[in-house]
């Protein structure tokens, strides 16, 4: 008698696709940029393989160091600049662009009112909601000691026919990151 094999015998219990539509995004420090998000990414990782020299051949072998894949968010830039100012005074103040006192700025909160500071310091935490066909978040991923290492330009154009509104593209370093999944509950 033939047997059917395992990988056939077992049907998935959620047989719907996943939508790029499907996500909030959450960056403690810069809640303006949130709002306008229009994409971002769920970084890849990578298992380096260092090679063992034979006489003929490099062998692989297994790696033992992770390398993590940036964390990218587009958005839509809001028409007072508040969220692409937030993301750039952060990064000018890491940066130290004129003096030591925009480093310290970072553990203070900016007075400016052009981007208020939600999380002191050089880092902070960014969640990403994962939501499913019913728009309910089934899985975050928690992205641990974020820091900016881009923000792409602006760039006016008169020459367009119709109104294209301005978008921003940041990248992001961090240390790690986690993931939960969520049980949706229905009533």
């Amino acid at each position: 008698m033939n047997q059917i094999p395992h990988s056939l015998s077992s049907i998935p219990t959620n047989l719907s696709y996943l939508s790029s539509k499907g996500h909030k995004l959450f960056i403690r420090r810069c809640p303006n940029v949130v709002y306008f998000t229009q994409k971002v990414n769920i970084p890849g990782i990578m298992l380096p393989m260092p090679g063992y020299d034979t006489p003929f051949i490099t062998l692989p072998q297994s790696g033992d160091h992770v390398k993590f894949n940036m964390l990218t968010v587009e958005f839509i830039v809001d028409e007072s600049l508040n969220n692409w100012l937030e993301i750039h005074s952060w990064m000018r103040n890491i940066g130290k662009v004129d003096d030591f006192s925009e480093f310290e700025a970072l553990e203070e909160n900016d007075e400016s009112g052009i981007a208020p500071i939600t999380d002191t310091g050089i880092k902070s935490e960014i969640t990403l909601s994962i939501l499913n066909s019913a728009m309910d978040p089934f899985m975050h991923f928690y992205y641990h000691d974020c820091m900016p290492t881009s923000l792409s330009d602006l760039v006016f154009d008169t020459t367009l026919n119709d109104v294209k509104y301005l978008t921003s593209t940041v990248e992001f370093v961090y240390s790690n990151y986690d993931y939960e999944r969520v049980q949706v509950l229905y009533p």
